[in-house]
């Protein structure tokens, strides 16, 4: 199964696909990202083992989502708390109106009360022409000249060289930082097909109405079930990803239920009539 565009889903309001990318940027500080769509309202919950930075993250949410300019999303609700907590520790909500954080600036127009170019004095002073120079003192004068381009061209090539080493240390240290840091496959790699199977039942589940169409959202939410299961309890994304089971449990409970064959029409009226 083709991976979905969270981007292009983002854009149009999904909040499974826009919980994602969140999760994308702050999985590494160790802080969980979910949400949920409500009257046009986007809330986004973010807990963490520490109280999330308030004003830090809801700039921080406030730019990704002017960023994505969601389709149907007028307001957002941030709330952060700390794991484990039943009430958040603080909650605030902003408006995301088209223009609302423009941050465009223009050139200043050149001033139309600026002072004529002069035009260039015709008035030359005469210059004397220099005497000319002894031999001897133009060969001493070339080789003071070539021993200091000399000695430049030494302590020019000395520190690029340094440069050079230094910055390749720091590219290493980079790297190894950035291996080190990255998220190990194994542990992301089950959220992340979850939340793509969730994602594609969620959108076949708008259209489904025959029993074998709500037979197939159902397989999809048994199987995005089974995979938030398998997230590990040493993954940043582990507490979520009990919660998204139980909610993707809910969903799957509604499409089982959907798909029971339903009794004819005719069948109800008659019994009424009796």
């Amino acid at each position: 199964m083709t991976e979905p565009n969270y981007q292009a889903l983002a854009k149009q309001g999904n909040p499974e696909a826009i919980a994602f990318l969140l999760n994308q940027q702050l999985e590494s500080q160790g802080i969980a990202v979910t949400t949920n769509l409500t009257n046009g309202c986007l809330e986004v919950f973010l807990e963490s083992e520490q109280v999330p930075d308030r004003y830090e993250l809801i700039d921080f949410v406030r730019n990704q989502l002017t960023n994505i300019e969601p389709d149907s999303i007028q307001r957002a609700k941030v709330e952060g708390k700390k794991t484990g907590s039943d009430s958040p520790a603080w909650s605030q909500g902003f408006g995301l109106e088209v223009g609302s954080y423009s941050m465009l600036t223009f050139p200043p127009e050149p001033s139309q009360n600026s002072e004529p170019i002069s035009e260039p004095s015709s008035n030359y002073t005469e210059v004397k022409q220099p005497e000319p120079i002894g031999e001897d003192r133009m060969r001493t004068t070339t080789i003071i000249v070539a021993l200091v381009i000399g000695i430049l061209g030494i302590s020019v090539a000395a520190f690029v060289n340094k440069m050079v080493a230094v910055t390749e240390i720091k590219a290493d240290n980079i790297s190894n930082q950035a291996a080190t840091n990255s998220p190990k496959p194994s542990q992301s790699q089950s959220f992340r097909n979850a939340v793509n199977i969730a994602i594609n039942a969620s959108k076949l589940a708008q259209s489904a109405q025959t029993e074998e169409e709500w037979n197939l959202v159902a397989s999809q939410w048994e199987e995005a079930v089974t995979m938030m299961k398998k997230v590990p309890p040493e993954s940043a994304n582990y507490q979520l990803a009990q919660k998204k089971a139980l909610e993707y449990q809910k969903n799957l409970a509604y499409a089982q239920e959907s798909a029971k064959p339903k009794p004819p029409k005719n069948s109800i009226i008659n019994r009424k009539k009796r």
